[in-house]
């Protein structure tokens, strides 16, 4: 190699780039930046391409990118602008969990006291273990097994899986750890799965599924518009509602309808309601900042009982 190519002794490399010479020669020995060439006497000697790479790699190491991620770019098994945009991305993430930690501790400032100081200690708990992660198990074992279709499963997860405001108030904050309470207990998962499975263990393989959920639905449809209209469930709407409803579940079950079986309908839904269902939508219209639970499909499917009720149920 020409003198002139390699003219930089590992002193003047560390002045020029501003990284001290013990890391240097650290990424020296470890195959980050090997030296270019050496003296007779075999003293390092490093090229302007040598500084570029070093500065490089210390402006990547500013960015906390790790030494293995930084050698797989400059050893050409990775892409710049990838790596800088999966880094940008975990900042962003980073940056959002700093300022729910800010307010947080803002709050326990505001206003200290052991239930400030819980949050603190709770909120960088759930950090490690990552809420959104939290909330996903959780629907994967509630949903796990229920032949629900896929397009309501998605709407459901969606919903369900809430994130915590950037600046979140201590009312969001203090929703959240309830929800994350929730969203870790395992009879939770396991009662709402239960609940959410009796229906299909009950008809077993090679029923309409596609038929129950159209009559499913027009049923809440129904209900639905009942309720907006202020109509009672005992009128000719509660009639009809009742007979689409209770008349799918028959169907797929193969029963006949009828006051009997309405009532057994009755006790089952009875049976498999659980309040902390409730409570688990009413936190997440906290954290979304609504304040109260759209209760539309909850109203509907409470008038629809009260149908099937009025009309021979019980």
């Amino acid at each position: 190699m020409q003198a002139a190519e390699v003219n930089y002794p590992i002193g003047r490399l560390a002045e020029l780039s501003g990284v001290p010479i013990k890391t240097i020669r650290y990424y020296s020995d470890v195959g980050i930046l090997p030296p270019s060439g050496r003296t007779d006497s075999r003293h390092r000697r490093y090229t302007e391409a040598d500084l570029a790479r070093l500065q490089l790699v210390r402006s990547l190491r500013e960015l906390d990118v790790d030494l293995d991620t930084i050698r797989g770019l400059l050893d050409r098994r990775a892409d710049l602008g990838a790596l800088l945009a999966a880094h940008a991305a975990t900042l962003e993430t980073r940056i959002r969990s700093l300022r729910r930690q800010l307010a947080v501790v803002r709050a326990a400032v505001a206003s200290p006291s052991p239930a400030t100081v819980r949050r603190v200690h709770a909120l960088a708990r759930l950090e490690a273990a990552d809420r959104r992660r939290l909330l996903e198990r959780f629907w994967d074992r509630a949903t796990l097994g229920v032949p629900l279709d896929p397009a309501v499963a998605a709407r459901f997860r969606a919903a369900g899986t809430p994130e915590l405001p950037d600046d979140p108030t201590p009312d969001q904050l203090d929703a959240w750890l309830e929800l994350a309470e929730l969203a870790a207990d395992e009879d939770f998962a396991a009662a709402t799965r239960a609940n959410a499975i009796w229906f299909w263990d009950l008809a077993g393989e090679g029923f309409d599924a596609g038929g129950w959920h159209a009559a499913n639905g027009r049923a809440m449809e129904l209900a639905a518009a009942a309720v907006a209209a202020g109509l009672p469930p005992d009128g000719p709407e509660g009639a009809e509602a009742a007979a689409v409803l209770a008349g799918a579940y028959a169907a797929m079950l193969g029963r006949e309808d009828g006051p009997a079986f309405r009532a057994w309908l009755l006790d089952r839904f009875a049976a498999h309601h659980d309040p902390r269902a409730e409570r688990y939508w009413e936190l997440v219209a906290r954290i979304q900042g609504s304040g109260s639970l759209d209760r539309g499909a909850a109203d509907a499917f409470e008038w629809l009982v009260g149908a099937i009720r009025k009309t021979g149920g019980a």
